[in-house]
């Protein structure tokens, strides 16, 4: 991400993070209204996934300037997604979700601009999730 990508992510994210939680759910919801399938996934208390989410954002977005640092965390959310049946292409629609939510809470303040960067942020952190489920002779069967 170049410069001005990360301050546009920054900036947004000092906007929306007062209302972490509110986010979050109303990312499940989109999510779940657009791939209904995935709310399967979600076994637990949504508050309590969206404390995980939200927070699992606040740290990519204190180190949104220096990702290649924290590779190997995100690297193992990975992995740990699939212990969850999550799939590559489950990613594309998460992103999806997740940036038009932020997009919601940013109100009259979001350009394609935001949306682009984002969009850059977040897809490259899902290529790094899946690239860390190839660690190691990862294999996505899900039994054996």
């Amino acid at each position: 991400m170049n410069e001005r990508e990360l301050m546009l992510v920054k900036s947004c994210w000092q906007t929306v993070a007062p209302n972490a939680i509110p986010l979050a759910m109303k990312f499940y919801d989109d999510l779940f209204e657009a791939k209904p399938e995935y709310r399967r996934l979600f076994s637990g208390d949504m508050n309590k996934q969206a404390e995980k989410l939200m927070m699992t954002l606040g740290f990519l977005m204190a180190n949104v300037d220096r990702v290649d640092k924290i590779k190997d965390a995100i690297h193992k959310l990975g992995a740990l997604h699939v212990k969850f049946k999550v799939l590559p292409e489950y990613y594309p629609p998460v992103q999806k979700a997740l940036v038009g939510a932020i997009a919601q809470f940013m109100d009259n303040q979001w350009s394609y601009e935001h949306e682009d960067a984002w969009n850059k942020l977040i897809s490259a952190v899902g290529d790094m999730m899946i690239e860390g489920t190839t660690k190691k002779r990862f294999s996505w069967k899900f039994w054996s």
